[in-house]
């Protein structure tokens, strides 16, 4: 199974520091951005928010090299299930930008940028 997501929400779950704590460490995942194989996890502002992410595999290990038991992918959806917001990336006619903007807020939501 492979999770697919997008870079906003990837860089949210990326820069946790609950379900990344100090020394916490990924190996052996299969990332794509765009469907590129992407190694670059260091540089996440490289990635643009609307991009399509997918994730494969990897462990998970604590900060004393032990493992958790679980590969990457199924610790991005036991995070993702956690939360209490999405994150929704949208296309909008620019005629209607200032429209949309305005109806998003009325719905309680923000715009992230």
């Amino acid at each position: 199974m492979t999770a697919r997501t997008n870079g906003a929400e990837f860089k949210a779950y990326y820069n946790d520091k609950k379900v990344w704590p100090d020394g916490w460490y990924h190996e052996y995942a299969t990332i794509t951005v765009n469907g590129v194989a992407y190694g670059r996890l260091d540089d996440l502002e490289g990635v643009d928010d609307d991009a399509i992410l997918t994730i494969a595999g990897g462990g998970i290990y604590k900060y004393d090299g032990s493992p958790l038991n679980l590969s990457m992918e199924t610790h991005f959806t036991r995070w993702r299930k956690s939360q209490k917001t999405d994150r929704v990336v949208v296309e909008v006619d620019k005629a209607r930008k200032t429209e949309f903007l305005e109806a998003i807020k009325r719905a309680g939501a923000k715009v992230v940028k």
